[in-house]
């Protein structure tokens, strides 16, 4: 929204091309400084997610109530034949491994349909300048 406004408001003050191509720079920077940031953000957290999931203890997990520990490990035992060992192993190895087949194998961190959306007032920027062209003499339509 702030690059399509920023576009909108600068326009009349940098015609032709040379002005159009500085103010949609000036109008994308947020844009993509947006999508590069969130992005980074986002591979960080699979990594430190990925990081927590192959040191995955259940012994050193936090309960709110100590007596649900025993609960918990009790109900471990009953799940799984080789009890907590067994369970951690589950953890470290399919968990982690379904997290990376989901968040791992795709090509961008973010999808391509928040990009497209992302980008709108670009567009809706880009066709304003092109539909201003629509009476320039013949070399510019």
């Amino acid at each position: 929204f702030f690059g399509y406004a920023a576009f909108m408001i600068l326009w009349p003050f940098l015609p032709g091309l040379y002005g159009f191509s500085a103010i949609t720079f000036l109008a994308a920077y947020p844009f993509f400084t947006f999508c590069a940031v969130m992005s980074e953000s986002f591979v960080d957290d699979i990594n430190t997610l990925i990081s927590q999931l192959e040191s995955f203890d259940v012994t050193k997990c936090n309960v709110t109530v100590e007596s649900d520990r025993a609960v918990i490990f009790e109900h471990i035992a009953e799940l799984y034949r080789g009890g907590i060992s067994e369970f951690n192993s589950t953890v470290q190895e399919d968990i982690k491994e379904a997290v990376l087949r989901k968040f791992k194998m795709q090509r961008s961190p973010m999808p391509y349909y928040l990009n497209l959306l992302a980008s709108l007032p670009c567009w809706v920027a880009f066709l304003s300048f092109i539909s201003s062209f629509r009476h320039a003499p013949a070399p510019f339509q």
